[in-house]
């Protein structure tokens, strides 16, 4: 599996605090960006990942979700 780098540090936000609002914003809405993008671009993996856990679940199968995801990392 190629390795993520889902840790590393954002430089457009390391002096975040100090930034204006309007600055803020617009760093924050452009990173969302990103995010909407790569989300698109996997739909067809996702609607692959749905149907898999929608018939696991039809057969009353276990499913077990596990990660920390972004709410995990500080």
């Amino acid at each position: 599996m190629k390795s993520k780098s889902t840790e590393s540090k954002n430089p457009l936000t390391g002096n975040f605090s100090y930034l204006s609002p309007d600055d803020r914003a617009r760093i924050i809405l452009k990173e969302y960006g990103k995010v909407i993008s790569k989300v698109y671009d996997a739909r067809e993996q996702i609607r692959k990942v749905e149907d898999f856990l929608t018939e696991k679940i039809r057969k009353k199968s276990h499913v077990i979700f596990v990660g920390a995801g972004s709410s995990g990392r500080r």
